[in-house]
């Protein structure tokens, strides 16, 4: 099968297939003049840069893989949506009912008036806010609730799905849960410690309510995962709230959906419950908002691709991060937007099924095993307009699959920002993180790697900080065997610093040759002077540069080494 990479909004069986063959990167994808045919990504569980080449991606002997296959015999879920989610599942909009329906999945679902209402007129199926999930899961009704939810077989929407002779009977044991873009409009600071559950003032309040903050929803979450732990015969798929369109409250929804993605599960044992961020997938698009970006390397993704599991975040590349990149008249996923969540989330709703049937490996800490240990010897290198390169090693014992990088810009919150499948063990990984915007010049960068199997992830390593470079250097002849060289600290970006490497080079700053690093110095010194005794030659010319650098933990773990100073030289009289 061959398909066109920027599919506008057509909707077809076929079209529905195509989708989310080129989702997985199985089908030929036609690209755009500024693009290349798509590689293979090698990520999972975090945002993923592109390698330029694929490699073999091998698991330890006698690991799962990821098992992307759909049920042989029908599965009956059920999922609890407003309006997005009606859209998502439309025929003629997102194609999720086909989708699902093509997939061995009988398909019901809640919308506005379904469920009971315990005398307040207002039925549950009207409240599915974050703080609302508390009632469903873990309020004083959840049995309630959940009884009705799990008998429930009928449609409070119009959508395509497997005919009554399919229904396999018996109640529902796929449930999927997502609240709608209000959502998103997540108040207050980025913090992850949250009340106990009884003093959570969010517990049943709606995404207007003042109390609707980023710590009282993730301390929603964590209170439901106690009840899914209870009912490892239902799984329990998550959705991310879709964006908004406008940036005001989206840094804390990026923060709450990464926490979601890759902390809410990360110390949960067991197999039944996944995420999938929706959110992330819409906040890219393939230039319009008309045309996604299905099946391109670029952009922000979560998928099935190349064999793992690619979480990307940090694939925006305008100005508008972490906004709604498919706006309809309002804040609702316009149909590209939800054509791509569709083609990226049926291949993970196969992998969360097979892992919670034990039937190939598992996203989440409950695949069991012993995570890889923890990678070494981290060092991250300025390699001028916003690049740096990171070189670390992996270790031999319960050997990596692949890598998690893990970034922060100056002093703004980490983020995930790539992963790569793991080489040899004990060879030497390399990334290189090409938009380290504000390198070299006004923002350091600090990262950490951490190496994860399918058993779960190590910790990280000590952060690895690249200073901004060193400003100001000049170069003076004091005699014929002396040259005093002197400067001036990195920029404030660039507090916390260890030293200065200084390096010569033969001739002026234009064609120097011969670079070789003289010594290293500590911070204090802004000056130092060159000798005969350090190998000048009378008569000569010579350019000088400087780095600064950072030495991490005690003894030192990791490194960091900004990009050269301007360039000076002088000859020796």
């Amino acid at each position: 099968m061959h398909c066109t990479g920027h599919l506008k909004a057509r909707l077809t069986v076929a079209a529905i297939s195509c989708l989310l063959l080129l989702a997985a990167g199985a089908v030929a994808f036609e690209p755009q003049q500024d693009e290349q045919q798509p590689t293979p990504l090698k990520a999972a569980h975090a945002a993923a840069a592109i390698d330029a080449t694929p490699e073999p991606q091998n698991l330890p002997a006698g690991s799962l893989v990821f098992n992307s296959t759909p049920p042989a015999e029908p599965q009956r879920l059920v999922f609890i949506h407003h309006s997005t989610g009606q859209n998502w599942l439309a025929d003629d909009n997102g194609g999720l009912g086909i989708a699902l329906r093509d997939s061995n999945y009988y398909v019901a679902d809640t919308n506005y008036g379904w469920g009971p209402d315990f005398g307040s007129g207002n039925p549950i199926g009207d409240r599915t806010d974050i703080g609302n999930w508390y009632e469903w899961f873990a309020g004083n009704h959840k049995l309630q609730i959940t009884d009705q939810l799990y008998a429930e077989y009928g449609q409070y929407c119009p959508y395509s799905r497997l005919d009554e002779s399919m229904n396999p009977g018996g109640n529902n044991t796929i449930v999927m849960f997502k609240s709608c873009f209000p959502n998103s409009a997540l108040k207050g600071p980025q913090a992850k410690e949250s009340l106990d559950i009884s003093s959570n003032p969010l517990r049943g309040q709606d995404a207007y309510s003042k109390y609707h903050t980023v710590a009282n929803a993730i301390g929603i979450y964590k209170e439901i995962l106690k009840y899914f732990a209870t009912r490892q015969d239902k799984l329990f798929v998550a959705i991310t709230a879709p964006p908004l369109t406008v940036p005001e409250f989206a840094a804390n929804a990026r923060f709450f959906n990464n926490w979601l993605f890759s902390e809410w599960l990360a110390t949960y044992p067991y197999k039944n419950v996944a995420v999938f961020d929706f959110y992330n997938v819409l906040t890219t698009n393939g230039g319009d908002p008309s045309i996604n970006d299905i099946g391109r390397t670029s952009g922000n993704h979560h998928r099935y691709w190349g064999g793992v599991i690619q979480h990307r975040v940090d694939g925006d590349d305008d100005n508008s991060n972490d906004v709604s990149e498919y706006p309809s008249d309002d804040d609702h996923p316009s149909q590209a937007g939800n054509l791509k969540a569709t083609a990226e989330f049926l291949p993970l709703l196969n992998i969360f099924w097979n892992c919670w049937k034990g039937n190939g490996a598992c996203p989440y800490a409950g695949g069991g095993g012993t995570p890889p240990a923890a990678p070494t010897g981290l060092v991250a290198s300025s390699r001028g307009q916003s690049a740096v390169l990171l070189q670390w090693s992996s270790s031999a014992s319960n050997v990596a699959v692949l890598f998690v990088v893990a970034r922060r810009a100056g002093a703004a919150a980490w983020v995930h920002s790539h992963s790569s499948v793991a080489k040899a063990p004990g060879a030497l990984q390399r990334y290189n993180d090409s938009i380290a915007f504000g390198n070299p010049i006004t923002t350091s960068y600090s990262y950490r790697v951490t190496a994860c199997s399918v058993a779960g992830c190590s910790a990280a390593t000590v952060e690895a900080v690249v200073p901004t470079a060193p400003i100001g250097v000049a170069a003076t002849a004091l005699s014929d065997s002396r040259i005093r060289l002197s400067w001036s600290p990195p920029g404030p970006a660039s507090s916390s610093y260890s030293g200065y490497r200084l390096f010569r080079g033969q001739g002026n700053c234009t064609n120097s040759i011969n670079w070789v690093m003289l010594k290293a110095v500590g911070a204090a010194r802004v000056g130092w002077v060159d000798t005969v005794d350090a190998g000048l030659v009378p008569g000569q010319q010579y350019a000088y540069k400087l780095q600064a650098f950072k030495n991490s933990g005690s003894p030192v773990a990791s490194r960091g080494y900004s990009w050269y100073s301007n360039c000076a030289a002088a000859t020796v009289a």
